[in-house]
């Protein structure tokens, strides 16, 4: 059957970098871009109180003055691995965003491809501003690939934050269970194992700390005192 989430570390279960940070780039939950976009924001993990469909964390991204396209975003390595026709992305969220929670990305054809394509936003109605995570999808049409040239690096772009809002004012997002997916309804979050889902991340980025620093709390779970090392 193969994976359907085309996102990697959609349950923001793997955190090498750290655990909070207001810094732009990779900066915090594994494979997840953080958008200043000209922002104060941070970015940072926090816990559930009862766990969203088996996922123990969720993400907090927490502006104190805003900017279009401010957020975070990941990059889904090799556009020719996104099908045509619909993908709906879905997710559990509450909070606030200016201009309600919008979703926008981009097919980047890579170094020597063809231009990039830019797939236009679309925003969450009625975003929740209170305590109670709610579930919400946003279905998008990826247009043909046909002609065109795939270069190095290609990936499909997708962001999720304050779109073109044009405001500066704070907001608060409080995120889960992001999944990108082919066809146009939202099906329940695939939850893959701990180990799998480190493994995929480490693809990209991995911290290997020495073993004086490791502190063991069980078989293959191990932590050093301010990195998280690969086994």
């Amino acid at each position: 059957v193969g994976r359907k989430n085309l996102f990697i570390n959609g349950n923001f279960d793997i955190w090498q970098r750290g655990t909070s940070s207001t810094a732009n780039g990779y900066v915090a939950a594994d494979r997840w871009y953080h958008n200043l976009s000209g922002a104060n924001m941070t970015f940072s993990r926090e816990t559930h109180t009862n766990p969203i469909d088996g996922s123990r964390y969720y993400a907090r991204i927490a502006s104190t003055s805003s900017d279009d396209y401010c957020g975070i975003g990941q990059f889904v390595e090799d556009a020719a691995s996104i099908p045509e026709g619909k993908i709906t992305i879905s997710f559990w969220a509450r909070g606030h965003v200016n201009g309600n929670l919008a979703v926008w990305g981009t097919l980047h054809y890579g170094s020597g491809g063809s231009s990039d394509v830019d797939i236009l936003e679309k925003r969450t109605p009625y975003l929740k501003n209170d305590t109670t995570f709610r579930k919400y999808s946003l279905t998008f049409t990826i247009p043909s690939h046909s002609g065109k040239t795939f270069g190095a690096n290609s990936a499909f772009r997708v962001y999720l934050g304050q779109g073109s809002g044009d405001s500066a004012s704070a907001w608060t997002l409080d995120i889960s269970n992001i999944q990108l997916e082919a066809g146009e309804y939202a099906t329940e979050f695939e939850q893959r194992s701990y180990s799998e889902e480190l493994a995929l991340c480490q693809r990209y980025y991995q911290q290997i700390v020495s073993t004086s620093d490791l502190v063991c709390v069980g078989p293959g779970r191990c932590n050093g005192t301010t990195n998280v090392p690969f086994a």
